[in-house]
């Protein structure tokens, strides 16, 4: 059909001005606070969507391979300090690993500081403690253990596009707008109003998105006058 849509940050930032009606040679509104507001629109956005599991915002993907007897491994340092929420964890080829709590981990920690090793196996659990991910099963041998998860939001520059494939682009607009006419005013319910708008737009667009399940429920047969056959059995017969 076509390209992806081009609209530029700094673009959003000029069509902006005519909302504000500040288009005259000195702007009441500098482009560095303007790009604070639509940053602002932008991250809240990003949350909800990874709140709601939106696909939207599950591009962050790498790797590690484990080494024999080494238990955690550094996110940062396997270029995944960005990862903010893990979508799927699994040995490469292999059935996805479960999530575990990090009080789990413990029987193989203690295994390992009592020099015992006959517990190490292929890592099929696994949980993230600040800025590492940590395997229950100490790794008895190289895996190459594949990540895919929701990254943290990355603030805009003015010669960026605009974020979200431009489905929200419209949103963003608006609502960085009202934030600008609104910047002296100090009335926390504006950041209220906005959240809970871009929740049900952000609804509405992953609607759309995502598959949906059809379920048929059977008719119940009811009586000339409306009522449902059961229900006037169980009330003596129905009215009289």
């Amino acid at each position: 059909m076509g390209a992806l849509k081009t609209y530029l940050v700094s673009e959003m930032i000029t069509d902006m001005r005519y909302e504000l009606r500040d288009t005259n040679t000195t702007y009441q509104y500098a482009d560095a606070e303007l790009l604070v507001y639509i940053n602002d629109i932008s991250e809240n956005i990003h949350q909800i969507l990874i709140d709601n599991e939106s696909e939207m915002v599950r591009n962050g993907s790498g790797t590690i391979t484990t080494v024999a007897g080494t238990q955690s491994y550094d996110l940062g340092a396997n270029t995944m300090g960005d990862l903010w929420v893990p979508h799927r964890v699994w040995v490469d080829t292999k059935e996805p690993m479960t999530m575990c709590e990090e009080w789990e981990l413990f029987d193989s920690i203690n295994l390992e500081e009592d020099s015992q090793t006959g517990h190490r196996a292929e890592p099929w659990k696994y949980c993230i403690i600040e800025d590492y991910i940590w395997f229950k099963e100490v790794p008895d041998a190289a895996y190459t253990v594949r990540l895919k998860y929701y990254p943290n939001y990355v603030d805009l520059a003015t010669s960026d596009a605009c974020p979200f494939r431009h489905i929200f682009n419209q949103d963003i607009k608006k609502g960085a707008a009202l934030l600008a006419k609104n910047r002296n005013e100090m009335d926390v319910q504006i950041d209220a109003v906005l959240k809970d708008f871009y929740e049900q737009v952000s609804q509405k667009v992953m609607k759309r998105r995502r598959f949906k399940p059809v379920s048929v429920s059977p008719a119940k047969r009811r009586s000339r006058r409306g009522f449902n056959y059961g229900r006037t059995a169980r009330l003596g017969g129905g009215r009289r």
